[in-house]
């Protein structure tokens, strides 16, 4: 599949191999972003799961507005967001699972040392408000523009601008305290 309209075009044909192909591109990233606004492995996985499934069921209403993925994202960012209301999850990591996602092979020692930092920040990601957690995962996770995120929550710029450096100072400040940054 080269292009979001093969890839629509295949999908509306319930071709399976465009199935696995969707799955396959998009379901880590769209992980890393339900795991960071749920806060919790076994949503985001959920998460992740409903948003293939919504997406395949609805996919004739796909207007081809804005790429693929960020209609799938859009779908996935709107079923964290309900769950995270509705389950009042608790806003710690079980991070055990999602290590294995911020694993690095080229130097052992170093790779160690950055997944054990990586693994102190996301705990720290985690005390965070959940909408300051939302916008910093569409920020850095998803490389979203202000721009971008501002229209998928349908929220003015100027409030995102707020929120994401609000947020930084929060992870900052927090980052700090746990002793992350040396």
């Amino acid at each position: 599949m080269q292009t979001d309209h093969a890839l629509v075009e295949a999908l509306l044909a319930a071709d399976e191999e465009a199935v696995a192909h969707m799955v396959e591109t998009y379901g880590d990233r769209l992980f890393k972003t339900a795991l960071a606004i749920t806060g919790d492995v076994h949503h985001a996985e959920e998460v992740v799961q409903d948003a293939f499934l919504k997406a395949y069921d609805n996919i004739r209403t796909f207007r081809a507005e804005s790429s693929f993925y960020t209609w799938l994202l859009r779908i996935a960012v709107n079923i964290a967001r309900t769950r995270r209301k509705r389950l009042w999850l608790v806003r710690s990591v079980p991070l055990e699972r999602y290590e294995q996602q911020l694993s690095d092979v080229a130097d052992p020692e170093a790779s160690m040392i950055r997944h054990e930092e990586r693994r102190q920040v996301l705990e720290c990601l985690a005390h965070l408000p959940e909408r300051y957690r939302e916008v910093l995962a569409l920020f850095y996770l998803e490389d979203m523009s202000v721009a971008q995120i501002a229209a998928m929550l349908a929220q003015p710029e100027g409030t995102i601008k707020s929120k994401l450096s609000r947020a930084r100072a929060m992870l900052k400040a927090r980052v700090e305290q746990c002793g992350v940054i040396r």
